[in-house]
């Protein structure tokens, strides 16, 4: 199983924990629930990687970069983070440099991916059969006027034999590569990491691109007998960018914020809906052939439909936070840490125009989106015996 990013990580590694993927597109963000859903609103738990909490999606963090996770899932989490609790509180700790000589690790794979379990549609003989049948019962109930000859089995000869699931999915290659090193002296250490992750998807034009480096250090003297204080200075911080590309892969379009399927339009195209024009031209839908009611409702060709959406969803992130220690005398210690969770999003959905019924008129919709989240704590420890 190829783990992309955190959330899939504690998939079936935790009881009362539901982690779901909505869709099997690449870099589709993935859903996580603590106890299920306790609200008609956001349903997300709180994320508190490294101190910096977020609610956002963490598919952008690298699996190889976790030391340990941790579930909270009881209300004794709303003591210490208040109402951003009440969803469950997963506290997650990334590896930090040691000290001692440096050491690295290189970490590869690549895969190809396969559709399986595939419905086994009609072929172009049982499509007209069943087609047949269906005008023989229904021309009792229309106008005599408006009845559709049943066509002779003979026509089979000149009609294509389609297989759209067979043209839309393909298989699809997936690689990972991740290097990183760690280390130190007496009074420091380091750990960088750099990520990177290309996956194709078995639905054509789909895909999925990430890249990611983070780095954390420290650099400090402790307290000893010849100084009266001690300082130590450290960062977590993680760059991170992913550009997923989409087609609609659910619904029919209708309502508000819904984009055409282009599953749909391969599960119910028609067999003898041919591809391509005898010169290569492609057939952008089926009523350029004519006699529109010899394909039912799958009107659009699914692969100029995939060819004609032009959707990629391009996500910037910079998330961390750097400290500064300082120990008064031995047992009192007074820390400040500054963390922040930027991410950036632009969204970019081009239609080109495929006939009256699909894509018209050719539109081009772009949305932008910015959070930030700045969080400062400070702490005093003491600890006597």
């Amino acid at each position: 199983l190829v783990v992309v990013g955190i959330d899939q990580a504690l998939q079936g590694q935790a009881p009362g924990v539901m982690v779901t993927q909505v869709t099997g597109s690449p870099g589709n963000d993935i859903a996580v629930r603590i106890r299920g859903a306790g609200t008609l609103g956001n349903n997300n738990p709180l994320f508190i990687i490294d101190g910096v909490p977020t609610t956002g999606n963490i598919n952008m963090f690298s699996p190889g970069d976790i030391e340990s996770i941790e579930v909270l899932k009881d209300g004794a989490a709303a003591a210490i983070y208040g109402a951003r609790a009440a969803n469950g509180v997963v506290l997650i700790t990334t590896k930090r440099g040691k000290s001692g000589k440096p050491t690295f690790s290189f970490e590869a794979y690549s895969g190809i991916q396969n559709a399986f379990s595939l419905p086994e549609l009609l072929n172009a003989s049982e499509y007209m059969t069943i087609r047949n049948e269906a005008i023989t019962n229904a021309n009792t109930l229309r106008n005599p006027a408006n009845q559709i000859d049943t066509y002779d089995p003979a026509i089979l000869d000149t009609l294509p034999d389609t297989d759209w699931l067979d043209q839309v999915f393909n298989p699809a290659p997936i690689s990972h590569y991740a290097l990183s090193a760690s280390g130190g002296g007496e009074y420091s250490s380091f750990y960088i990491s750099g990520e990177y992750h290309t996956q194709d998807g078995i639905f054509k034009g789909q895909g999925f691109d990430k890249y990611q480096v983070r780095f954390n250090g420290e650099l400090g003297k402790p307290l000893s007998s010849d100084s009266k204080m001690a300082i130590k200075f450290g960062n977590n911080l993680s760059f991170s960018h992913t550009d997923r590309q989409v087609i609609g892969a659910s619904g029919d379009g209708f309502g508000p914020g819904n984009e055409l399927s282009g599953i749909r339009y391969a599960l119910i195209a028609a067999p003898v809906f041919r591809t391509n024009y005898a010169d290569g031209r492609p057939v952008n839908v089926s009523s350029e052939l004519g006699d529109p009611t010899l394909y039912g409702d799958g009107n659009a060709n699914p692969l100029v439909f995939n060819e004609n959406t032009d959707w990629h969803i391009r996500r910037y992130r910079v998330f961390g936070n750097v400290f500064a220690e300082l120990q008064l005398f031995e047992g009192l210690k007074l820390r400040t840490t500054l963390g922040g969770d930027f991410q950036f999003e632009r969204e970019k959905l081009f239609k080109t125009r495929l006939s009256p019924a699909v894509y018209d008129p050719t539109s081009l919709n772009e949305g932008r989106v910015f959070n930030q989240t700045l969080v400062w704590n400070n702490t005093a420890d003491f600890q006597r015996s």
